[in-house]
């Protein structure tokens, strides 16, 4: 016996859509594992303000990946990073090398706020490309 549930296409690409939107890390959440990478390597010298600014900083520049392979980023800065310096640089590279479907695109990365861009219309477009041929042509 077995139970089949049916999903139309456009709830499943609305189901699809949510999870991905989900699925992008903002600096808040970073934060706490990033700072366990940065404890192992903060230096002696640097102020609980300096440490602070450094954690905002360096959570903002990851902010909008996808929150899995940035765990994996995160986990290898924090076995192979002898310097807080070291750490953005090894998560990007280790995300990288952690996707090589990507074949040589850049990471995905959506910020808070940044919206999706669409193609417009085909009515739109092929305005749009009768006023390139015709500025090309002139």
């Amino acid at each position: 016996m077995t139970t089949e549930i049916a999903i139309q296409p456009a709830e499943a690409r609305e189901m699809q859509h949510r999870k991905r939107s989900q699925d992008f890390s903002t600096a808040a959440e970073i934060i706490p594992e990033l700072a366990a990478c940065f404890a192992l390597v903060r230096p002696v010298s640097m102020t609980d303000d300096a440490a602070a600014e450094w954690l905002a900083v360096a959570a903002n520049e990851l902010e909008g990946y996808r929150a899995g392979i940035l765990r994996i980023g995160l986990g290898e800065a924090r076995k192979t990073c002898t310097h807080h310096g070291q750490i953005v640089p090894t998560v990007i590279k280790a995300m990288e090398e952690a996707t090589p479907w990507r074949m040589g695109k850049p990471l995905e990365r959506r910020l808070p706020g940044q919206v999706e861009r669409q193609l417009p219309p085909p009515e739109v477009r092929g305005l749009i490309e009768g006023a390139t041929r015709a500025l090309n042509a002139a």
